[in-house]
């Protein structure tokens, strides 16, 4: 799923389960690419279930918390809050 139709499924809460998770998977994939911003994968977290595991990977490897290599799942962290603090704390 191109990126622009991806940001449009995950803002959509009416959108099917399946297809939020092509779309936060297509948000995810490559965490550091210039076309998906920290908003994007924050939204992907919003939504909960497996998009906010994608999106909660991808922060950790876009902010730079933890490398793939590094991520353990006590570091798939799903609430939206601890991503805003942790993103205003770097400021």
């Amino acid at each position: 799923m191109p990126v622009p139709e991806a940001r449009i499924v995950v803002l959509d809460t009416d959108c099917d389960p399946l297809d939020l998770i092509f779309a936060a998977n297509s948000l995810c994939a490559d965490p550091l690419s210039e076309s998906v911003s920290v908003d994007d994968l924050l939204q992907c977290v919003q939504r909960g279930g497996v998009a906010a595991e994608m999106g909660a990977r991808a922060l950790n490897i876009r902010l730079g918390r933890k490398t793939d290599e590094q991520i353990t799942p006590e570091d798939i962290i799903v609430d939206p809050s601890f991503w805003r603090r942790y993103i205003a704390g770097r400021g």
